[in-house]
């Protein structure tokens, strides 16, 4: 027997055909199409339903048709949802893989299915007219009855889909029943990189039409070749369901401006309708000058439809919004109202940590919001088409969107080619109906301005087909596949994960007039991406190169409570298998959407507002505004001046007509600096908004800039204090001063002792090291470290003596080899230690690597300390970490903090919390006592309540066990991060032989707090 859910031809029975989203009102002062509550001819069916969970389409319960349920034998869920994420079956993760026998179109027989049963009221005004059931979304297939009686089969998961229920209702209670498979053959087309969930997980609902009435309609909203003027034309389509014709129909459109006036009103058009047929009307204008829409200026109409027919009670209104704008290639780029834009853009999965891809219209707002504020103003629908109400708000708050077809078939690449079904006749019906779907469901949307058919599906017969149909149904828009590698059907290259080197070696190309926009680069995937500057210098330095979507919006962990535990799951976690493990933690978001510092450092790349250096002697900045369309008319701007990490003076500034794309040099008066001869001296300007927008507060910071006026001139003062006293004898070296002393062995060369005030300063003395807790970028790295046993590095001591001795300073000299198990490997290590007698040690290092190693992890010192030092102040860069590529939106300043508060939760564990270009440092406890660390060259460093080893064990980050010391890292250098995990590597890499180190620290306990007043 051939089941619907296994024949690729059968994608629906009994389904209305796509389209936009119609519910009309009865009042026209209540016709907001963001509130369909307000309309009477709407019903929402979300909530508490009745549930019936089996392993098999084929078992299900014996009342599942009945009039009433054995309300004993059946459970409650809520609709929408994932019903893994209500305690039936569980989620499964996979990147790539199918999680079942890769066999198209059959499915395994073993095929969870949920039955879903609830009762729904209809009162006599609907009863008359023509009553529609919308399921916005189901995973993967599902059937509907009505009051016992079969209505209807869909599949395809993100897709709307439509049922006249009309002929099916009663007056009064009606049971609605629907059956929903977990894998259907559409599965085999959605093989995205994210948690394989099921059940009903959008919103459900009724509503009502009259007998005749507007089945659907499409605005075309563009511009004139001038881009002033605007064209609008409003293509409805009517139908008339009763047999018999209806000769008096008149209908109207008005559009309405952003304060509700109205601008324009067509004439009434009257028309006739014959039985049971469909009729078109289209009606066209200019309209003068309209408000444009960009995502810098989404100007938003409103567009109203009043229609009445002779045969029905009442009018009926239909409203939606409408933006005026052109797409189109011009000049070799893509362009909005006829200039060139930059996607400064973001790929976005629905997801929600808690209830997987039923997504709250709360938190779709709450991301676009984000978006907004860190500079992102395009979002690529990866990879399929959203929630309906998302673009909805894209269109209100101003994203440009990349509408992505529901079609993904990776997990071939492990059978024969991921094209295999792309390439197959048999299955074009269905690569078909997803489009079509996408398409006449989304059409009217200002901020779609690219079509995509899908993500990671070869490149076949089935898209030609898709592209052509898709060419013929809309020219207003552009197209986009990325497996296309040629570009024999889309209209840009649109690669993923390409290097910087690769980007510009294309637009370099002599030849070459096509677009270049990466559908996905820089992958986010645990601490990363770095490099992000390097890329966006390439898209402002090519004409061809127009930006990016990062990847990707949100880490997918989702939170799992077991045993009093609570963490963010991944791959594996559910027992899940195949699995892709941490794969789907790639966000700029953690998943209670907190920005991580890679969305902080994307918000800094993408700044519309840029200051470069012209000659700071002279406090002259260039001013360059990257916004595409607007001035800078509407932001404030301030300068202050930072000296040693103090705010000296500050001020506002003018910036006047300064056009989009346009630069203005800048003179900021920068006198009276001389006296600050000994300081290091930064000049910040900032860039805030002046007013109040839609998503963000007057005051918001746009952009800021810091640049280093001069550097502070290093003093080396002559030590006074105490004399020092060296005992040496019973295999000790022994320094004493005024109150400390330090102490090594000459057995081991270890610092022993190091005594200030009776309390020990290092619990275990700095130790030379080159191990981090791999990031996920390092996977290029972690095989061949791990292999070549670079986490298990073994130090022997060569040689120890007092290499000099005086009364105000003593040098201790230790040289010990640093080697790996069962390699020759080795880095002969040099330590100076200087003791002065205030106290004062200042820790010199050098080496030379010795045979073929690897890139390295970090080279640096790795310092235990007291558990009580958990207080710590910094200048340099911050509040945030940051590494050597990935260190623009940190900022020069003074800081304070607490080693509890230094860690960066990645959902995986790994190397965190570094802070760079750090020009001293103080660490202490509660009571003053601690160190105060500076270096001639700035330094890196990190500080944690818990050890490389145990942040390197733990799979979850309530797994890291902490609190019994404080580990402080000191780098000279640490490997960049990179996008490694799903991209290129570093661009400047770590390498050993390309060295020989030196690097030095100094370390003062003498008071901590004098110090912290001081600084």
């Amino acid at each position: 027997m051939v089941f619907d859910w296994e024949n690729q031809n059968i994608i629906q029975k009994n389904k209305l055909n796509s389209h936009v989203n119609i519910i009309p009102f009865a009042d026209e002062n209540n016709t907001n199409y963001l509130e369909v509550g307000l309309s009477p001819w709407y019903k929402l069916l979300n909530g508490e339903w009745n549930f019936y969970f089996t392993k098999s389409p084929l078992v299900g319960p014996d009342d599942f048709l009945s009039e009433s349920i054995d309300k004993k034998s059946w459970e409650k869920i809520n609709v929408p949802s994932c019903w893994q994420l209500e305690g039936y079956d569980k989620p499964h993760y996979t990147d790539e893989a199918y999680p079942f026998p890769v066999d198209p179109p059959f499915v395994p027989d073993e095929n969870p299915c949920g039955y879903y049963r609830r009762e729904f009221k209809i009162n006599s005004k609907w009863i008359d007219r023509n009553t529609i059931i919308t399921f916005e979304g189901v995973d993967s297939a599902f059937y509907l009855w009505i009051n016992g009686e079969k209505v209807g089969y869909s599949q395809g998961s993100r897709m709307t889909a439509e049922f006249d229920i009309s002929a099916y209702l009663k007056e009064g209670i009606n049971q609605l029943a629907v059956k929903v498979i977990k894998w259907s053959d559409g599965s085999y087309l959605e093989d995205q990189d994210m948690w394989w969930l099921s059940g009903i997980f959008r919103n459900v609902y009724l509503y009502s039409l009259p007998k005749i009435y507007l089945a659907d309609y499409e605005v075309i909203s563009s511009l004139d070749d001038s881009y002033q003027d605007g064209k609008l034309e409003v293509k409805l389509k009517f139908f008339n369901s009763f047999k018999k014709l209806v000769s008096k129909n008149t209908v109207k459109v008005k559009l309405l401006d952003q304060k509700n006036k109205t601008v324009w009103i067509s004439a009434e058009e009257k028309f006739e309708i014959a039985a049971e047929s469909d009729k078109k009307i289209e009606i066209k204008t200019i309209i003068d000058k309209p408000v444009k829409w960009t995502a810098e200026t989404p100007a938003l109409y409103k567009l109203l439809i009043i229609f009445d027919s002779e045969l029905n009670k009442e009018k009926e209104y239909i409203s939606s919004s409408l933006g005026f704008r052109r797409v189109e290639l011009k000049d070799g780029n893509i362009s909005v109202n006829g200039k060139k834009i930059m996607f400064k853009g973001v790929n976005r999965h629905d997801f929600d940590a808690e209830t997987g891809r039923t997504v709250s219209l709360d938190l779709m707002e709450s991301d676009i919001i984000t978006m907004k504020k860190h500079n992102i103003n395009a979002v690529r629908t990866s990879h399929y088409p959203n929630d309906p109400r998302f673009y909805d708000l894209c269109d209100y708050y101003g994203l440009y969107v990349i509408d992505e077809a529901d079609i993904e078939t990776h997990g071939f690449m492990f059978t024969t080619n991921t094209g295999e079904l792309s390439n197959n006749p048999d299955w074009e019906e269905a690569y078909l109906d997803r489009l079509k779907r996408m398409v006449e469901r989304d059409k009217n949307h200002p901020s779609i301005i690219i079509w995509s058919l899908g993500n990671e599906s070869g490149f076949g017969c089935n898209h030609k087909v898709m592209a052509e149909w898709l060419r013929n149904r809309d020219q207003t828009r552009l197209i986009h596949y990325e497996p296309d590698r040629k570009q024999e059907i889309v209209d840009f290259n649109g690669p993923m994960y390409s290097s910087v080197e690769e980007i510009v070696k294309k637009a370099e190309e002599k030849d070459y007039q096509k677009p270049l926009i990466l559908c996905e680069y820089a992958h986010a995937m645990g601490n990363g991406p770095g490099g992000l500057q390097d890329y966006w210098d390439a898209f402002y330095n090519y004409e061809r190169l127009q930006g990016g979507f990062i990847w990707d919006w949100i880490d997918q962990g989702l939170l799992k409570k077991e045993n009093n535990r609570q963490y963010y799951a991944y791959g594996g976690d559910y027992g899940d298998y195949p699995n892709d493990r941490n794969f789907n933690l790639n966000g700029l978001l953690f998943p209670d959407r907190t920005p991580s510092p890679a969305c902080l450092e994307y918000k800094k790349v993408l700044e519309p507002v840029k200051f470069e250096a012209e000659d700071l002697t002279k406090g002259e900045i260039w001013l360059i505004n990257r916004y595409d369309f607007k001035d800078l008319n509407n932001l404030n701007f301030f300068w202050k001046i930072l000296v040693d990490g103090h705010i000296e003076k500050s001020s506002q500034f003018e910036v006047k007509d300064i056009k989009a794309g346009q630069r203005k040099l800048l003179q900021i008066e920068l006198d009276d600096l001389e006296r600050f001869k000994d300081s290091e001296i930064v000049l910040e300007i900032n860039c805030l908004l002046a007013e109040s927008k839609k998503w963000a507060d007057a005051g918001h910071e746009i952009a800021f800039e810091q640049f280093i006026l001069k550097n502070k001139k290093r003093n080396h003062n002559n030590k006074t204090a105490s004399k020092l006293e060296v005992l040496e004898g019973e295999n000790k070296i022994k320094i004493e001063g005024d109150e400390f002393y330090y102490q090594f062995s000459l057995l081991n060369g270890e610092l022993e002792k190091s005594i200030y005030k009776n309390k020990e300063l290092f619990n275990k003395e700095p130790e030379f090291n080159i191990w981090r807790a791999p990031i996920d970028n390092d996977e290029p790295y972690e095989e061949k470290w791990k292999k070549l046993n670079l986490d298990k590095s073994i130090q022997k001591l060569k040689s120890i003596k007092v290499k000099e001795k005086s009364e105000d300073k003593v040098v201790v000299e230790k040289i010990i080899k640093v080697g790996v198990p069962v390699y020759s490997l080795t880095i002969l290590v040099n330590f100076d230690y200087l003791i002065y007698a205030d106290g004062e040690i200042e820790v010199n290092l050098s080496g030379k690597p010795e045979g073929d190693w690897p890139v390295l992890p970090r080279i640096g010192l790795k310092i235990e300390l007291d558990s009580s030092f958990k207080n710590l102040k910094w200048y340099g860069l911050g509040p945030g970490e940051s590494y050597y590529d990935s260190k623009n939106a940190a900022r020069i300043g003074i800081y304070k903090s607490e080693v509890a508060k230094m860690h960066t939760p990645y959902i995986f564990p790994q190397e965190n919390g570094n802070r760079t270009d750090t020009r001293w440092l103080s660490v202490y406890n509660n009571n003053g006592l601690g160190l105060f660390i500076t270096s001639e060259k700035r330094f890196n460093f990190s500080i944690h309540d818990y050890s490389i080893k145990s942040l390197e064990r733990a799979k979850h980050q309530d797994q890291i066990i902490r609190g019994d010391k404080t580990y402080l890292q000191l780098d000279y250098k640490q490997q960049p991060l990179g996008s490694a995990s799903c991209g290129p590597s570093a661009a400047e890499e770590l390498k050993a032989d390309d060295f020989d180190f030196s690097f030095s620290f100094k370390v003062n306990s003498s008071n901590i707090i004098a110090f912290n007043k001081l600084y």
